[in-house]
């Protein structure tokens, strides 16, 4: 059976923490068996406590010094031990029930890093014209660059092969 490792980096998630622990833990993704990693970036607003809860059920990693979410993401990478990687945000943007669309993907052979996208999405977004604006000129230059095809180069789903994991850098995310 192949293993993916959903890392979720966190910092001040008090709020829904708990909601996308739950939504991950349901996503039904066929015939994969789900690794979560969680890497608290010393959170101050009582995620912490939260994610101590659940240390028995999940992976969840706690960072001695806030580094930013490059740094949380690449700590979880470090730690995961699945066939593919995928990031899963802790703010609720994203369903963790789309990733079994990405895996088919891979299932399917189509391809070894599959980018999701916020752009085929079945629900209409409103409002943000002016930053959607700029994640469509952004992509279209990496797409010209690269001699891809992306619809959306910032969206938060990247699932990747584990050994691509260490093309991650500490620091930012970009």
């Amino acid at each position: 059976m192949k293993k993916i490792s959903i890392v979720i980096p966190c910092f001040n998630e008090a709020r829904t923490i708990k909601e996308i622990l739950n939504r991950v833990d349901r996503a039904d993704l066929s015939d994969w068996q789900k690794e979560i990693i969680v890497v608290d970036d010393c959170s101050t607003d009582g995620t912490r406590e939260i994610l101590k809860k659940y240390k028995n059920k999940i992976k969840v990693v706690f960072q001695k010094k806030n580094g930013g979410k490059g740094t949380a993401v690449k700590t979880g990478l470090s730690h995961a031990t699945g066939d593919y990687c995928i990031i899963q945000d802790a703010d609720l943007e994203y369903d963790p029930s789309e990733i079994k669309g990405l895996l088919k993907a891979v299932d399917e052979q189509k391809a070894s890093v599959v980018y999701g996208s916020r752009n085929l999405h079945h629900e209409k977004r409103k409002g943000f014209w002016l930053p959607r604006s700029g994640v469509w000129l952004i992509t279209k230059m990496v797409n010209i660059l690269y001699k891809q095809s992306l619809t959306d180069v910032w969206t938060c789903y990247k699932l990747f092969p584990k050994e691509a994991s260490g093309d991650f850098t500490n620091g930012g995310f970009e």
